[in-house]
């Protein structure tokens, strides 16, 4: 029942709460904030792939890879979810430490687009 299809909408929210920096031309970077709290959400819904000292890979719903980075090399997150685990916005990913520089950012990007590919399969009956 095709007419039941819905479209996916793309919804970014803040993992921080901070000022918003300004982005610069890169059209792969979504969004940048300078963080004020040190509690981080998840900026979509999606699914843990990948986790490192100061940033983590998220493969959306819509099936693109996105990055949540940290670009302080004295700062680090404490992560609170593991790799596999789902997540939306309101999933609390972790924390960051308090030895942040002032001029720390949290940063949101896409990676690459991954083009999500639905196989119909075809049973046979034997009666």
């Amino acid at each position: 029942m095709w007419f039941w299809h819905r479209k996916a909408v793309f919804k970014l929210s803040a993992p921080v709460r901070g000022h918003h920096v300004t982005l610069s031309n890169d059209s792969a970077l979504l969004l940048a904030i300078h963080p004020t709290d040190l509690a981080i959400y998840a900026p979509l819904n999606g699914e843990i792939v990948a986790l490192t000292s100061n940033s983590a890979r998220i493969i959306g719903l819509d099936g693109q890879l996105y990055r949540l980075a940290l670009t302080d090399p004295n700062g680090n997150f404490e992560w609170q979810v593991r790799i596999g685990d789902s997540v939306s916005p309101i999933s609390l990913l972790g924390t960051l430490r308090q030895n942040l520089s002032k001029a720390a950012i949290v940063t949101c990007e896409q990676i690459s687009v991954q083009a999500t590919k639905v196989e119909h399969q075809s049973y046979a009956f034997n009666y």
